[in-house]
């Protein structure tokens, strides 16, 4: 957690607005704000959650997840959520392309999910 460079890597690749559990939005909302500051005192960060967001956060950080390698694992989560972005995107094309009817619109949605298609394939 002292590591404020690994914070900026993630920060660039996984907002706030990502997170679906509420909580987790919360806990990461006040960790990049926290982190934003300079501080990288977890203890500091935690004394801040309010109970709940404190359990979640024991509750991961008593998890033995077997890391050995920090920056694969990071590495590893930032193309999951890259992952489930694009899906999530090729679907809303796929919808987006099924109802319009302007022919230029439906050529550039085509596109679109061309390019989304082709960045999934990149992340298997």
């Amino acid at each position: 957690m002292g590591e404020l460079n690994i914070f900026e890597i993630i920060k660039q690749n996984i907002k706030v607005e990502d997170f679906k559990d509420t909580i987790n939005k919360k806990i990461a909302h006040k960790l990049y704000e926290e982190l934003e500051k300079g501080n990288s005192n977890i203890n500091s960060i935690i004394d801040k959650l309010d109970e709940e967001e404190q359990s979640r956060i024991t509750q991961i950080m008593a998890e033995d997840y077997g890391i050995e390698d920090v920056e694969k694992a990071i590495d590893d989560i930032i193309k999951s959520y890259e992952k489930e972005k694009l899906t999530k995107r090729k679907f809303e094309i796929v919808e987006l392309i099924e109802n319009e009817t302007d022919e230029t619109n439906k050529s550039n949605l085509g596109k679109e999910l061309s390019e989304v298609i082709i960045k999934l394939s990149k992340l298997k």
